[in-house]
């Protein structure tokens, strides 16, 4: 694949996996789960899938990144242990929907 893609930290998120065993911090560009086939059974399971920057680990504005540049990682859904937003200050517009919604707001 080619190409770039825009990177804005605002859509990023922090997530904490178990890898090779030891705890593990990413902060990535995207992150979600995908069907995986596992080894040991033969059998289809569930993934995590955590795509990341390691040039740019912690960016402050955004910026274009070459596809080439993106390194993925795949682990069992279990080793997933935390996602939060990459900057906490930023909550996605539908969870104040919903908040809006709770207390009666629009």
């Amino acid at each position: 694949m080619n190409g770039s893609f825009r990177v804005d930290p605002e859509h990023m998120l922090t997530v904490r996996i178990e890898h090779e065993g030891k705890e593990k911090i990413i902060n990535a560009i995207a992150c979600r789960y995908l069907p995986v086939h596992i080894r040991s059974s033969g059998k289809v399971g569930v993934g995590i899938e955590v795509l990341y920057d390691q040039e740019h680990p912690t960016p402050e504005h955004a910026y274009d990144i070459e596809v080439e540049k993106v390194e993925r990682l795949v682990e069992s859904a279990n080793a997933l242990k935390n996602v939060r937003p990459y900057l906490t200050n930023t909550i996605p517009d539908i969870v104040l929907l919903t908040l809006g919604a709770i207390s009666g707001g629009t």
